[in-house]
């Protein structure tokens, strides 16, 4: 497997360098979870930002179904509230990490999908613009209670998922969902993690590691392999489910 990983990063990183392809890991994403999530599942999102997953999101789980929507940012919250108005969203202006409380929040004015709860690398750190603004945190575990069951869980908070899965070791061990989680570098450096954070992670909760290409990281060499590669997101799979999810992604 180890070798296989090699060979899947060294194609993709020359597809790229080469210009023969332009990856839309957004799309990939999508395409994944659309053969996960089912009529009637309950589905979270986790970083709403603007809605670019939550509106599948809402169309995949149809009118039995249930999202629960996550954005800290007044602004994509505000605009979450008007464009999903009259759909089965509940959405929540807060940030999910560790413990409940406020916080210091950084908005990237420029980049705004950029923002978080620290100051991440930036991309183009000249456009990026960052204020601070202050913002209502909450553990996943004290919001998600009620929710007898979940299905999916979409993580993308720039930095801030591994303090939201640890405030969410009660969920992850109630409802036993599949979660996507984005984890790169730039962003998860800055609250003082290290590749092995979200591995480590995993596994205390009894979870499997999948990139985004389907390769399953189950050993911390393949982990290393695959983390800060080329692509930044990955699944999160409970092991009794393990046979659903590659049947469902490799048909």
């Amino acid at each position: 497997m180890l070798r296989e990983i090699q060979i899947r990063i060294q194609q993709v990183r020359s597809l790229i360098a080469m210009r023969a392809v332009r990856f839309d890991f957004e799309a990939l994403l999508e395409r994944h979870y659309r053969r996960l999530i089912r009529p009637g599942d309950t589905v979270l999102d986790i970083g709403a930002h603007t809605g670019r997953h939550l509106e599948p999101f809402v169309e995949l789980v149809g009118s039995r179904g249930r999202v629960v929507a996550f954005e800290p940012l007044p602004f994509a919250h505000e605009l979450l509230c008007r464009r999903f108005v009259d759909k089965p969203v509940t959405i929540h202006q807060v940030a999910l990490g560790e413990r409940d409380g406020t916080s210091e929040f950084t908005f990237a004015r420029g980049a705004p999908e950029e923002s978080g709860l620290k100051a991440r690398v930036f991309n183009r750190p000249s456009t990026a613009d960052p204020t601070t603004i202050s913002v209502e945190v909450r553990r996943l575990d004290g919001l998600a209670g009620h929710l007898s069951t979940i299905r999916f869980i979409k993580i993308d908070i720039e930095g801030g998922e591994i303090g939201c899965l640890r405030g969410a070791t009660t969920t992850l061990s109630r409802t036993r969902p599949m979660l996507s989680v984005g984890y790169g570098h730039p962003s998860y450096s800055v609250y003082g993690h290290e590749k092995a954070t979200l591995f480590e992670l995993a596994a205390a909760n009894d979870y499997v590691l999948y990139d985004i290409f389907l390769n399953r990281l189950g050993e911390i060499e393949e982990w290393n392999l695959a983390c800060d590669s080329v692509y930044w997101d990955f699944f999160m799979v409970p092991p009794e489910r393990e046979a659903e999810f590659v049947a469902a992604l490799r048909d």
